[in-house]
This record gives structure tokens, C-alpha cells and sequence, in this order.
């Protein structure tokens, strides 16, 4: 799965490194996932805030996290994504 990462001034390489490794979680559940979005708003030592859009066979999904560091922010956006796309296709599943 390729992500599109809008606002990659604001990582470092070694955020970078571990935003697609967080990624490749996705993989093993985003079946039918056509484009995956990460926003990085703003990423300081201080405050560090994420969006993620995930578009699944025509139904968007959004969630966005601000927390204290990066790797938070990362964990609690794709917690997210990761129990809406479990919702969407236990959802799809019961048409």
C-alpha cells in the first residue's frame, strides 16, 4: 500500500521511518483501502498534530490526533482508522 504524506517538511527522516512502519499495519486489514492521505499539521517537540484520510471502495475515512509526540500521534490516529475500518467492513460484510 503507498501513502501520499502531505506536510513531510515538518518530519525528520528517522519520523518518516516510523510513520511507515506504524503504516504497514494497515496492510494486513485494509483490504479494498484506494488511497491512503496522512497530514501533518504540525510536528514540534512540543505539540505534534495528524490527520489521515483513508478512502475504502468509495467510503472516506477521517481521523485526526494532536498529542505531545510524534509517535503518539501516530499510534492514536491509526488506532483509529484501524477500529473504523474494522467497523466498515464488518458493516459490508452483513449486506
Amino acid at each position: 500500500m503507498h501513502a501520499r504524506i502531505q506536510g513531510k517538511g515538518y518530519l525528520s527522516p528517522a519520523q518518516e521511518m516510523v510513520l511507515d512502519k506504524k503504516l504497514r499495519k494497515l496492510d494486513r486489514i485494509a483490504e479494498g483501502v484506494e488511497d491512503l492521505t496522512v497530514y501533518v499539521r504540525e510536528c514540534s517537540p512540543a505539540r505534534c498534530e495528524l490527520e489521515m484520510r483513508v478512502l475504502v471502495k468509495g467510503t472516506p475515512l477521517f481521523a485526526r490526533a494532536s498529542s505531545k509526540t510524534f509517535e503518539q500521534g501516530v499510534d492514536v490516529v491509526l488506532d483509529a482508522i484501524v477500529r473504523q475500518l474494522k467497523s466498515h467492513r464488518d458493516r459490508t460484510i452483513g449486506k
